[in-house]
C-alpha cells in the first residue's frame, strides 16, 4: 500500500462507509476483520494497486514486522510479568491473533509449518517448527480477558491502517463477489489461504444482499433469519417436498437431533410468508443476474463472436383452486381444456441455462389493440435477453409452429436474428411444398429425401424451405377428416410421403439443410427442461394463490436452479472429473448438497486405503453451515 494511502486519517462519521461501521473502533469483532481482509485481498487482485498484499501470507508478514518494533510488545511483557525474547512473545501473539480471527483452533495454527499447503504461512508468521498450543494457553492466562483485547484491537488498527480497509466501499464488494462467484481461483484461495467458508460465502454473499432488498417488510427480530428461510427454502432440491407443508414436515425431521441446541424448520405459513414480503420484479431481476453469470465465460471469449443458441416454449401449469389472473387454456397435449397460467421460457441450448420467463397476461393486448399472442412474448423475451446480455443478437433462435407469425418473422429478421421453426401447414407452406420438382429432392437416406427452396409470404418476406420428406403411414381419412375403420374397427392405413418442413433464414452457404433441421432438434432441451421443473422441483406446485407470491415462486425456483448447475460446474472443475459437470440435477444435489467440504477434499486428494473422513451433523450441508457463517460460536475449519 503506497504511504499517502496508509497515511489517510480515519473517516468521519458522516463520511464513512456503513460496510465496516466499527472497523475503525476499539471494538475487535473477528468476523468483521476477516471479511474485511477478504475484502482487501480480492480488490486488490482487480485493482493492482502498488504493493498491496494479494495474499494471506502477505498480510501476516506485513503485520509481523509491524509488531516487530512496536512499543504494544514491551507493554505486554511489562503488565504480564513475562520473562522471555521478545521473538518468542511476537510467535504467541501473532499464533493467538490470527487464531482468533481465522475463526480456527490454535492447534491448527502450531501446526502450520507440518503442512506443505501452510508452509507459505507458517514462513510469514517466523514459525519454522512445530508449535506446542501449551505455550499459547500460558500466554492468554498471563494476558486476561482485558488486556487481550487490548492486543487484538492494536494488532487490528495496523492491519487497518496498512491495508486501507476504511477506503472499501459496497462498490468494492459488488465488484469482488462479481468477480470472484464461481470462479475456480476462488476455491484455490480458500484452500491456500485458510478460508473454508471464503467461497461460500462469496457465492451466496451477492443473493442474500439482493434479497434483502426484494424484501417490502423488515423480517421479525426475533424469527428466522433471512439465511435461515432461503436455505429451508432451497431444501426442496434435494428432498421430495412438493408443498410447503411436505418440506416443512421434511425439515423437521431432518433437523432435528435429541442433543441439538437448535433446529432450522420453519413451519410451512412461515415460508409462504416470507416469500408474501419479497417483491417479484426484484427477485426475478436476481435470478436474471445469475443466468448472465452464468453465461459470462462465452460472452467474454476473447477473439470469438458470441453465438447463443435459444430456445423459445411456452408451459402450462395447471391449478386448482382460485388463483389471481389464472385464465382458461387448452392443452395440446392432453387435447382438454385446463385452469392455470401459461409460462414463457427462453433458454440457453448449451448451458441449458433459463435466462428469463414471462407470465401470459389474460386481456393484454398489442400498440394496435389486438391481443397479444405467443408470437409477441417470443419477440419480447429475445429483446429482453439481448438488452440484459448487452448483445446485438442472439445468433440462431429456436421456436415451434405455435409462435408462427409471419409479422414476427419479420420482425426477428430485421432485428439479425436466425430463426429455425417447422413450417406451419398453411396454404403458403402447401403450395411451396408441392411446387418442388422431382430434380430439386436429394436423397439423404432411404426411403428420406431433401429440398433446399424458397418461400414467399403475404408480407413479402422471403425465407429458406427445407422440406424433409419420408416414406411412412398415414391414417386413411373420409370427407369429414374422421379416420376409416376396417371390418374389425381399427383404422387403416396406408404407405405415403410425410413432409416435415422447416423455415429459416440461414443460409445455404452457412450451413446445409441437414444441418439446419439437426439445429433445429436441438430444441427439444427445453422440453426436457419443462419436464425436470414440473417432475423434480415442483414449478406447478405454487405456495400461494397471489400472484406476487405466484412469480416469487417461480424465480426462486429458476434462481435455485441456476445456483445449482454453477455449482455443479465448479465441482467438475475442481474434482477433475467432467461426470459431474453432465450428471443429472437431481443426483448431483443429494450427493452434493449435503456434501460437506472436508469430505470434498478427500474425494479430490484420496489415496488408496485412506479413511474417508467423519461426517459432522453440523456439517452435513452446505446451505446449513452458510446458515451458520455469521455466528460467531461456529468456527469454520482449515482445509
Amino acid at each position: 500500500m503506497p504511504d499517502s494511502v496508509a497515511a489517510q486519517t480515519v473517516p468521519t462519521a458522516e463520511a464513512r462507509p456503513a460496510l465496516f461501521p466499527t472497523l475503525h473502533l476499539d471494538i475487535f469483532k473477528p468476523l468483521e476483520l476477516c471479511f474485511g481482509i477478504l475484502l482487501a485481498l480480492a480488490t486488490n487482485c482487480w485493482r493492482q494497486r502498488t504493493f498491496a498484499p494479494t495474499h494471506l501470507r502477505e498480510v501476516i508478514r506485513t503485520l509481523r514486522y509491524a509488531l516487530k518494533d512496536d512499543p504494544l510488545l514491551d507493554k505486554v511483557a511489562r503488565d504480564c510479568g513475562v520473562s522471555m525474547a521478545r521473538q518468542e512473545l511476537l510467535l504467541r501473539v501473532q499464533i493467538s491473533f490470527w487464531a482468533h480471527v481465522l475463526g480456527l483452533p490454535v492447534q491448527e495454527v502450531c501446526q502450520w509449518a507440518q503442512d506443505a499447503k501452510t508452509q507459505a504461512l507458517a514462513h510469514a508468521l517466523g514459525l519454522a517448527r512445530l508449535y506446542h498450543p501449551q505455550r499459547i494457553a500460558e500466554l492468554h492466562a498471563a494476558l486476561g480477558p482485558a488486556l487481550r483485547q487490548q492486543v487484538y484491537a492494536h494488532c487490528k488498527e495496523l492491519l487497518r491502517q496498512r491495508l486501507g480497509l476504511d477506503l472499501l466501499s459496497e462498490e468494492d464488494l459488488a465488484r469482488t463477489v462479481e468477480a470472484q462467484t464461481f470462479e475456480p481461483l476462488a476455491l484455490d484461495m480458500g484452500r491456500l489461504y485458510g478460508f473454508s467458508y471464503f467461497v461460500n460465502f462469496l457465492w451466496w454473499q451477492g443473493i442474500f444482499a439482493a434479497l434483502e432488498g426484494a424484501l417490502t417488510q423488515e423480517l421479525k427480530p426475533n424469527g428466522y433469519s433471512l439465511r435461515e428461510l432461503v436455505a429451508a427454502y432451497f431444501r426442496r432440491f434435494d428432498s421430495q417436498a412438493a408443498t410447503p407443508e411436505a418440506l416443512a414436515e421434511w425439515l423437521g425431521n431432518e433437523y432435528w437431533a435429541p442433543a441439538s441446541e437448535q433446529s432450522v424448520a420453519p413451519v410451512s405459513q412461515t415460508l409462504r410468508n416470507f416469500l408474501a414480503k419479497l417483491q417479484p420484479e426484484q427477485v426475478i431481476m436476481l435470478f436474471e443476474k445469475q443466468a448472465r453469470r452464468t453465461l459470462r465465460p462465452a460472452l467474454q471469449a476473447k477473439g470469438r463472436r458470441t453465438r447463443l443458441t435459444v430456445a423459445v416454449d411456452a408451459t402450462l401449469l395447471r391449478l386448482f383452486g382460485e388463483f389471481a389472473d389464472a385464465e382458461r387454456l387448452f392443452d395440446h397435449v392432453t387435447q382438454q381444456s385446463i385452469q392455470g397460467y401459461k409460462l414463457y421460457v427462453i433458454l440457453d441450448v448449451a448451458s441449458r441455462q433459463p435466462l428469463a420467463f414471462v407470465l401470459h397476461e389474460p386481456g393484454a393486448t398489442r400498440p394496435d389493440g389486438e391481443p397479444k399472442g405467443d408470437a409477441d412474448y417470443l419477440a419480447h423475451l429475445v429483446e429482453h435477453v439481448k438488452t440484459a446480455l448487452g448483445v446485438d443478437h442472439l445468433a440462431y433462435v429456436l421456436f415451434d409452429k405455435g409462435f408462427w407469425s409471419q409479422a414476427e418473422f419479420q420482425r426477428l429478421v430485421n432485428a439479425n436474428e436466425t430463426l429455425v421453426t417447422p413450417g406451419k401447414q398453411f396454404k403458403t407452406i402447401r403450395e411451396a411444398i408441392a411446387a418442388i420438382r422431382s430434380t430439386q429432392w436429394v436423397r439423404v437416406a432411404e426411403n428420406q429425401r431433401v429440398a433446399d427452396v424458397t418461400v414467399t409470404f403475404d408480407n413479402g418476406l422471403t425465407l429458406r424451405l427445407i422440406v424433409w420428406k419420408t416414406l411412412g403411414r398415414q391414417v386413411v381419412r373420409n370427407e369429414r377428416g374422421n379416420p376409416k375403420r376396417g371390418t374389425d374397427g381399427k383404422p387403416l392405413y396406408r404407405w405415403a410421403p410425410i413432409y416435415h418442413a422447416y423455415v429459416t433464414n440461414l443460409p445455404a452457404t452457412e450451413m446445409e439443410a441437414p444441418a439446419v433441421v439437426g439445429l433445429y432438434g436441438q430444441r427439444w432441451s427445453i422440453e426436457d427442461f419443462f419436464e425436470q421443473m414440473d417432475n423434480q422441483y415442483f414449478l406447478g406446485h405454487f405456495p400461494g394463490t397471489d400472484l406476487a407470491v405466484v412469480k416469487v415462486h417461480i424465480a426462486l425456483t429458476f434462481l435455485g436452479y441456476t445456483l445449482l448447475r454453477q455449482f455443479q460446474q465448479l465441482v467438475a472443475t475442481w474434482l477433475h472429473n467432467a461426470e459431474y459437470a453432465s450428471m443429472e440435477l437431481r443426483r448431483f444435489a443429494r450427493l452434493f448438497l449435503r456434501a460437506p467440504i472436508a469430505w470434498l477434499q478427500w474425494l479430490r486428494q484420496r489415496q488408496p486405503g485412506q479413511r474417508r473422513p467423519r461426517l459432522r451433523r453440523r456439517h452435513r450441508d452446505f446451505d446449513s453451515s452458510l446458515a451458520h457463517f455469521g455466528n460467531p460460536e461456529t468456527r469454520p475449519e482449515l482445509l
